[in-house]
């Protein structure tokens, strides 16, 4: 007779990475609100996000929303300035923020404070500082310098997906998006 097959070494390796793999599964689906994102927070001496923090700042947004959509534009830079001091770049309404900001004083018509707001937010997000800018060289005339921003910032989008769900305006923006013809019946 031949001598008996152990399999025990092969089982636990499996059970092993099954377990292991679950284990990631839940570090991702839960952070930062689990053990390793506290750590991680306390070794970078970073303050760590309370889902009630989260949900305040995420009620102020959409009030700031809604006062901004009834034309009360002082009290929606307000508590949108709230936001852009208190915020990381992971809030769920970061990019509508600086968005909305440089929107405000668009209207009225503070080109200081518009590209100081870009200025900052290049320190945070690169890619989307250079979608704002040329949105708003576009929106001043200046077409060419416009598109060469966009198309800079969908090149860096290809590397780092910061865009989201802007990319098609950036795209239509630089006229590469054909847009569908309507068909007439």
């Amino acid at each position: 007779m031949g001598k008996p097959v152990r399999k025990t070494g092969r089982t636990i390796a499996v059970l092993v990475a099954i377990i292991l793999g679950a284990a990631s599964i839940y570090v991702v689906a839960t952070w930062p609100y689990n053990v390793v994102g506290w750590m991680t927070y306390r070794i970078l001496g970073k303050p760590f996000p309370s889902r009630v923090t989260e949900l305040q700042n995420i009620k102020r947004f959409l009030d700031a929303k809604r006062k901004l959509n009834k034309k009360e534009y002082d009290a929606a830079f307000q508590g949108l300035q709230y936001l852009r001091q208190n915020v990381a770049v992971t809030f769920p309404f970061f990019k509508e923020i600086y968005l909305y900001l440089g929107y405000i004083h668009d209207l009225r018509g503070d080109l200081r404070g518009e590209e100081a707001l870009h200025r900052e937010l290049e320190t945070k997000d690169k890619v989307f500082a250079l979608f704002l800018e040329g949105l708003y060289a576009i929106r001043h005339g200046r077409d060419v310098e416009g598109k060469g921003y966009l198309a800079e910032s969908i090149k860096l989008d290809n590397q780092f997906n910061r865009l989201g769900k802007y990319r098609g305006v950036a795209l239509k923006a630089l006229g590469t998006v054909a847009l569908p013809k309507k068909s007439s019946k």
